[in-house]
């Protein structure tokens, strides 16, 4: 049994796989979240690796070779007695290799796997523009699963979950604004003293009733006066009992007006 990093026995052997040349199996129950084990290899550049991996070399694709930080640096297992390098790719993987923020890269449980099931990460190699026909038949997968998606290159990135995310991030950016306007407007109705624009309207607007009221009621006052000087009473008060005006000029006449109008009106009658 090999032992990791020196401090415990591994949770896996190294056997023949089915999927591949040889692969690690489980000796226990690995629970889901383990940190499994740290994969190892020396550290080179992009360009040493293509150098000693030449893919136009190689009939189907098989290295020991894992990128981490942005890409331009590998590390290879290749030459190295170190475990790791056995675990397997699967498109419907029980592990998964994570590189933590000192550019070290652990395996760790997906899910709980059991004794003698195979451990197996998505290998998702990079693609790119420039991949074609040839590679994926280079890339082929051969792990056997439901979900296997025919080569261990990464798989594309479907054109309308971008358009959805665009979508969606519009849609927020949208949302944010019409609370930010909202925001404003409280801001601004809590700036500006309570009930300021009601009382202007309101005052206005009793002035406009007032001022038509008292320009009609003096009107019809001062063309009674007019013609109470040239006219008799009885014709003056005969003349306004027969118009609906009436009603509305003893209204706006003072008391006083109208007891006299009203006595005009009963000697008129008596008269006849």
């Amino acid at each position: 049994m090999a032992t990791f990093a020196g401090s415990r026995n591994l949770a896996f052997v190294i056997r023949s796989s089915k999927i591949q040349g040889n692969g690690a199996f489980a000796t226990r129950r690995i629970r889901k979240g383990d940190r499994i084990i740290e994969y190892l290899g020396e550290c080179i550049d992009a360009d040493e690796s293509d150098i000693r991996y030449p893919d136009g070399e190689m009939g189907r694709h098989h290295t020991f070779l894992f990128s981490i930080g942005d890409g331009s640096r590998v590390l290879d297992a290749g030459p190295l007695e170190w475990p790791a390098k056995y675990v397997n790719h699967s498109c419907d993987p029980n592990c998964e290799a994570l590189e933590e923020e000192d550019g070290r890269v652990f395996v760790h449980a997906l899910r709980t796997i059991e004794a003698n099931q195979e451990l197996l990460y998505d290998y998702a190699y990079e693609r790119t523009p420039e991949h074609n026909e040839e590679d994926e038949v280079l890339y082929k997968c051969l792990c056997g699963s439901p979900k296997c998606r025919g080569s261990i290159l990464a798989p594309p990135k479907p054109k309308k979950v971008k358009q959805a995310k665009e979508k969606q991030g519009k849609k927020k950016q949208d949302k944010k604004n019409r609370k930010e306007k909202k925001a404003r407007k409280a801001l601004e109705a809590a700036a500006t003293p309570a009930g300021t624009a009601v009382t202007t309207t309101g005052a206005t607007d009793a002035a406009r009733v007032t001022t038509r009221a008292t320009k009609s009621a003096t009107k019809r006052v001062t063309t009674l006066a007019t013609k109470s000087g040239t006219q008799p009473v009885t014709k003056r008060v005969t003349t306004l009992a027969t118009k609906p005006a009436l009603k509305r000029a003893t209204k706006t006449l003072s008391k006083g007006a109208s007891k006299r109008a009203t006595d005009a009106a009963t000697r008129s009658k008596a008269a006849r």
